[in-house]
């Protein structure tokens, strides 16, 4: 599982209406930080309306074979807290701090790493699934 679990969330504003700007298809389109390099594969991130995200994590080096995590997301205090449900990290919140809320961009942090999430179709996550 990408530790990149997306995650989205609004800048400072706790309303329940700023986490619609998020719910969609994500791709991680980069990582940075000290964490391991996110060198291979493609990461998409579907957060749904109801609280919940599918993450498809493909290796393009491996015939394209992927991996389906499910859990759920929330927005709370400029923070995005995913918690998959089909991992072997199932029921442990990853906490990622929003750095900027941006059109179809979002850029986030997690322990030194930024990451750099861009909107795409929902039909790209759809197909593996």
């Amino acid at each position: 599982m990408a530790v990149f679990s997306i995650t989205f969330v609004s800048c400072g504003n706790d309303d329940d209406e700023p986490n619609s700007a998020f719910v969609g298809t994500w791709h991680t389109e980069r990582v940075d930080g000290s964490l391991e390099p996110f060198t291979e594969g493609i990461t998409y991130t579907q957060l749904r309306s109801d609280g919940t995200y599918v993450e498809v994590d493909v290796d393009e080096e491996d015939d394209n074979a992927y991996e389906v995590t499910n859990g759920t997301w929330s927005v709370s205090d400029n923070k995005l807290t995913m918690t998959a449900t089909t991992d072997i990290i199932s029921g442990i919140p990853v906490t990622f701090e929003i750095k900027k809320v941006e059109g179809d961009k979002i850029t986030l942090s997690f322990l030194g790493t930024t990451v750099y999430l861009v909107r795409v179709s929902d039909s790209v996550i759809e197909k593996y699934l």
